[in-house]
This record gives structure tokens, sequence and C-alpha cells, in this order.
């Protein structure tokens, strides 16, 4: 067994829960543990429940944080609190982020693909300890999650042609109030449903191909590692690959649009057919933008002046000195992914 990956709650009193299950696997087992906690995508109209959501969240965390090897904060919303603000944008998906039922598959397709670092049987000696420590330097527990759902593989083009004429970045952050720059991260990243007949043309029919650098790969995992060394800058990117592409079949969601062909090609006018396979690509992603994650929740917890005014905390035995302790360690976190440059 290499670990746990765990799932839980974070904004309500099942975050207790599943960070009390954190602890008691970290003492039990003293395996690696990939703790996922999630947050609603939540527009309502601000409410004093916003607050008791906001403590919840930074209670969450600090336990986690002592007792897991990793974890990563999810939600399709750009902010987690107090409400999530805009959704997240893929370029050729149309979701409903309030709705449960999509903004769930967007999230199990990013842990399904992020995963296989640890689970294909194509990286034996790979392993979820490796990922956590390649992750978790100096105090550094927390990780971004980044999505690309459908990686844009276009019709009738081969991947050379793709990561040659792309433009900006090629993953959607899935962690609130946290974007992910290309540069400076240590980052481990998993692709699939890119096949080796889709590399390139052969010689005799390469034409303009043959002048790119990018040329001379000969896998699909060697052309990704050279496209990821030259556009991700003092980057550190351990890189997995599949050629399987993410089913898609009953019950997920209609969510492509109709530019999207069967085997999830982006195509240049509708299509209007059902997909059933899309290539995808996730990561997990560790660098001074995390800072920006913490300084958001550190705002919004400070607004809260005495934990004694949230009646349910103190009932539930909460003390001043711990909220206090949970606000520093927010504070303590934040500064862990500042870079200073003398």
């Amino acid at each position: 067994m290499q670990g746990f990956q765990v799932l839980l709650d974070s904004t309500d009193s099942f975050a207790g829960l599943g960070a009390s299950c954190v602890q008691h696997l970290r003492d039990e087992y003293g395996k690696s543990i990939l703790a996922f906690p999630c947050l609603d995508f939540n527009n309502a109209e601000p409410s004093a429940s916003d607050l008791v959501k906001i403590v919840n969240t930074a209670l969450c965390w600090q336990h986690i944080g002592e007792h897991s090897s990793l974890y990563s904060p999810l939600s399709c919303g750009q902010a987690g609190w107090p409400f999530a603000a805009d959704s997240r944008k893929f370029e050729n998906v149309t979701y409903s982020p309030e709705l449960k039922y999509h903004s769930s598959a967007i999230l199990a397709t990013a842990l399904d693909t992020l995963s296989l670092r640890y689970r294909t049987k194509k990286y034996p000696g790979a392993s979820l300890s490796d990922l956590c420590a390649d992750l978790n330097k100096l105090g550094r527990k927390a990780a971004a999650t980044s999505l690309s759902l459908p990686f844009p593989m276009k019709m009738k083009m081969d991947l050379i042609d793709v990561l040659d004429e792309f433009e900006g970045s090629l993953w959607t952050s899935l962690t609130p109030s946290c974007d992910i720059p290309t540069d400076n991260n240590m980052q481990s990243i998993a692709l699939r449903g890119v096949p080796e007949d889709r590399l390139k043309r052969p010689i005799n029919e390469a034409s303009k191909q043959i002048s790119k650098p990018a040329y001379r790969c000969s896998s699909v995992h060697e052309m990704m590692t050279l496209y990821l060394a030259c556009t991700c800058h003092a980057s550190a990117t351990y890189l997995s690959n599949i050629e399987a592409p993410l089913k898609i079949s009953a019950p997920y969601p209609k969510i492509f649009n109709n530019n999207v062909t069967e085997n999830g090609n982006i195509a240049g006018w509708p299509i209007g057919t059902n997909v059933n396979s899309v290539a995808v690509m996730a990561g997990m992603h560790s660098g001074s933008n995390i800072a920006a994650m913490y300084e958001s929740l550190l705002k919004q917890t400070k607004r809260i002046r005495s934990i004694k005014k949230l009646h349910a905390f103190t009932d539930s035995g909460l003390e001043e000195d711990e909220f206090t302790e949970c606000v520093h360690n927010l504070a303590d976190c934040k500064e862990a992914y500042e870079d200073y440059y003398v």
C-alpha cells in the first residue's frame, strides 16, 4: 500500500471529521497522505454563515497541514471565500458550476488524471510518496491543482503543430484564489489521450515540421518534456503520460462544446456529435503563487476579532488561544511560499 488519497469538505462540520480521519490514518499507518479539501461553488448573498465557513476552512487546513504529507484545495470558483465569485473557465467546455453534477465531474477528471503518476503500471517505480516529497519542500505542504480539459488537440493536426501554435497557459487552476504561472514551479504533470501516431508526420511528409526543433523528438513524452522545459522557466517538472484517453460515458455530464469531436479533437466548426473520449492534462504545482491563496484566506479570517462572537465554535470547545494560533498558522504558511531576493 502506497498511502492514502483523501477527499474532504473544508467549510462545514465534516471538515473536522475529515481532518480527524487524516490524523487517524497518520497515527495508525504512517503512510503518505495526499488530501484534497473541497470548497463548494457558492455565490449566494453574503451572510453570517460565510464567517463560519471561513473559520472551518482555516481550522481544517491547519490540521491537515500537520498530519498529511501534502494537500491541495479544490474548487471550481476563482475565489473560495467569502464566496466563489466567478467560475473557472475552460475554452471548450460550458458548465454550470453551481451544479455539483457538473463541478464534481471536472474535479474528478483532474484527480483521475493527475494521480496517473502513481497508479499506472507504465511507471512501476513511481509512488505517492515520491509525489509528496517532490512538492512539499521547505515546509510547503500545499500545492495547486491544474486541469486542461480537453487537451487542445485540433483536428488533423499533430502534437508538434498544436504545441507550436499554442499561446497562453495550457492549464486552468482548480485551486481557489490561486492562479498558476508557468514559471518558477515544482510540478508534477500527467497527460493522457495523445497517441504516438499523432506526434508528427513521417520525414517524407514532414514539410515545415522538419525545421522545428521538436521534430527530433521520438515520443509524446519526449516532445512534451521539451515543450515544458522551453515554456516553464526555472521549473522542475515530472511528466507522466499514457495513450489511453479519458472515456466519457454516463453519468458524465454533457459539458463539452459542439466543436469537440467524438474522440475529443477540437474542430473549427460545430460538429454536434456525442463525445466518447477526450485527451486531458492535469497537474499539481508548488510555487510562490500559493502565498496569494493563504493571504486571501488570512485577510478574511482577520475579520473575526474574537471567536466568541461565533457561539457554535465556543460551544464545541474552541478556545480563543486556539483560534489565534490558527490565524498565526495561516500567516506562517503564507510566508513559507514567499520568495525573497536580495
